[in-house]
């Protein structure tokens, strides 16, 4: 049995901890340098594989070993050896980002946190951008979340038939990718409250509101009803994302070593326009020295999220890191929507990403254009700086829903101002309604070069400021960036903060990618803290 659950008296106190499962031992991910797919049956059978599984945007099978020991043995060698294969690795399981929580009732004291509501005042979201959930599934009939769900119009629901041939029957409202069926409905919670947290719907008269009330959820089922799940079946509901209109996926789960096809699976995603926002881990660790996967995987299109549990401090279950986490938000006691049409309060850097997702969204409700690059930047962008966040987070500060969507209005720019950056690293910076050609230089060559795209190379540690020039001269500028060593907690390769390369080891270009608060809803949140 890959994982235990236990649960504490009170609201949901879990902890999943993961060992090697029979079924992740036996699976390897193949994937061919050409579209090889056709013969793909046959070319296992001689390495003693049974093929299980297909992923053709990546031109990725996933196979069953019929005798481990004698795969192990000779076949997995020789088959790393063919000159049709890219790279071959073993599935393996990764895990919700879950921790204990007092039961205490303290509704949407987080959400609140991040200046929210002052943000909706200019705008609550827009029903055109998509959200991805990949988790375990979604409460399909919450009352706070059944108007929110996203629809694949191009599919007949319940007919049998795979009307819009994307390889997926009857896939009107999502799809699960753990038991290969149309059901995404949710049995274990986890993705429920997080889509609560993202989009439940606002100003409906019923229970909370999410950060963002016009969202479309897509529910995506990938982990189990113990919160496991299979790579693979990740990397699958990444690319069925990117494949059907998800501006932003969120992943409020992690472990194990990084997976070569998960990374990948980013890439494609964030080629095809979409942002991968990501739970840093809950187990207090430094993520500068010993990375957490996927969130820390070497992309530009990535976002890490701490969970902090007031401004300026971090709650004491979350990772951290100085390069490789990127932005705060509230993770400790989130209330949001539970199964069976209940609400309650869950812990963890898993409840921090949907509140950056949702805000993220909300951005793109004001600037649906925006690449993935831009996007990301924006977010980092909104960071309320903070002391307490030095050396801990890229960017020292947490969200702020406020700041997020002002800056949209305040001209030509520097995304973001403030950030910290691994010495030998790189990273892209926006440069926001620019109007016209970009001149960038930096204050002191020594310490970093910059070219003509707004890509720093750090180059030693030090702090410099970037500086953008417009065609009519105008000039936007960061306030600070660090440059640090990439060792503990003032280090490393972030995602986005530190960048060695724009493209994966295989080669894959990454992308460059109003309405008023009413005043009853207000009070109505503000009473519901009590």
């Amino acid at each position: 049995m890959p994982f235990r659950i236990w649960k504490s008296v009170g609201l949901a106190a879990i902890l999943l901890f993961a060992t090697t499962s029979a079924l992740a031992s036996q699976r390897y991910l193949i994937r061919y340098k050409t579209n090889t797919l056709v013969k793909s049956t046959t070319f296992l059978k001689s390495f003693g594989l049974e093929q299980r599984q297909e992923i053709p945007q990546l031109n990725l099978v996933v196979a069953e070993a019929l005798n481990t020991k004698g795969f192990l043995e000779v076949g997995l060698k020789q088959l790393r050896a063919s000159p049709d294969v890219l790279y071959v690795e073993k599935s393996f399981k990764v895990h919700t980002f879950l921790k204990p929580n007092d039961p205490k009732y303290n509704s949407l004291d987080g959400l609140i946190r991040t200046n929210i509501e002052t943000a909706w005042e200019t705008t609550t979201g827009s029903s055109s951008i998509i959200v991805a959930v990949t988790d375990s599934g979604v409460a399909l009939n919450h009352d706070d979340l059944k108007n929110r769900l996203w629809k694949n119009t191009r599919e007949v629901p319940n007919n049998g038939k795979d009307d819009d041939s994307n390889g997926y029957v009857d896939d009107y409202e999502g799809w699960d990718f753990h038991s290969n069926d149309n059901d995404s409905t949710d049995a274990l919670r986890h993705g429920t409250h997080v889509s609560g947290i993202i989009g439940a719907e606002g100003n409906n008269g019923v229970g909370i509101v999410g950060a963002n009330w016009n969202v479309r959820i897509m529910p995506l089922k990938f982990l189990d009803d113990y919160g496991g799940g299979n790579i693979e079946n990740a990397a699958a509901a990444i690319i069925y994302a990117a494949d059907n209109g998800a501006r932003i996926i969120n992943a409020s789960w992690g472990g194990g070593p990084e997976s070569q096809t998960v990374k990948d699976a980013i890439v494609y995603a964030n080629n095809k326009g979409t942002l991968f926002v990501a739970a840093s881990g809950n187990d207090q660790n430094d993520n500068d020295a010993t990375p957490t996967y996927p969130a820390s995987s070497d992309i530009d299109g990535i976002i890490s999220v701490a969970a902090s549990q007031s401004n300026g401090q971090l709650a004491g279950f979350s990772n951290y890191g100085g390069t490789k986490v990127d932005i705060a938000a509230p993770g400790k006691d989130v209330y949001s929507t539970l199964l069976n049409n209940e609400y309650g309060v869950l812990s963890g850097t898993s409840m921090a990403s949907p509140m950056v997702a949702g805000i993220a969204a909300l951005i793109l409700s004001v600037e649906p254009g925006l690449s993935v690059r831009d996007l990301k930047n924006a977010v980092l962008n909104s960071a309320n700086y903070n002391s307490g966040y030095v050396n801990k987070l890229a960017t020292s500060g947490d969200i702020d829903a406020v700041v997020a969507i002002r800056q949209l209005s305040q001209g030509f720019q520097v995304w973001p101002a403030r950030m910290n950056i691994a010495k030998g690293a790189s990273f892209t910076f926006t440069a926001y309604k620019a109007n016209g050609a970009v001149t960038w230089s930096v204050d002191n060559a020594a310490l970093a070069s910059i070219d003509a795209n707004g890509a720093l190379t750090a180059l030693e540690n030090g702090e410099v400021k970037v500086t953008a020039k417009n065609a009519a001269g105008a000039i936007a500028s960061t306030l600070k960036v660090t440059i640090s060593d990439g060792t503990g907690s003032g280090g490393g390769g972030a995602p986005g903060c530190g960048k060695s390369s724009s493209q994966s080891s295989e080669g894959i270009p990454t992308a460059m990618v109003g309405l008023a608060l009413p005043f009853a809803l207000g009070a109505i949140l503000r009473r519901r803290k009590k």
